[in-house]
């Protein structure tokens, strides 16, 4: 998945839930653990609360933060964010 050219650098909170397929309130709750758990990118200091597109696309690919040596995909999360959080991430 590789960002398309004319993309912006930054993502938002509501295209952020839309890509995990959450809503933007369950996603900002969420963020806490996602972030100290997973891994997931923190927002960008000074920009009102955006994210890095390619450091969001790239823990979506599993290439930050593998735990113990291990990758991380989206895809082998979601089974346990569905435990934690009931609802599919």
């Amino acid at each position: 998945m590789g960002i398309p050219a004319l993309s912006p650098p930054t993502i938002g909170r509501e295209e952020l839930a839309l890509w995990l397929n959450v809503t933007p309130d369950h996603l900002t709750s969420k963020l806490p653990r996602l972030v100290a758990e997973y891994g997931f990118p923190p927002k960008l200091p000074g920009f009102n609360g955006l994210w890095s597109r390619a450091a969001v696309i790239a823990w979506i690919d599993g290439v930050t933060n593998p735990p113990a040596g291990q990758a991380v995909t989206a895809a082998s999360i979601v089974p346990t964010l569905e435990q934690h959080y009931g609802s599919a991430a």
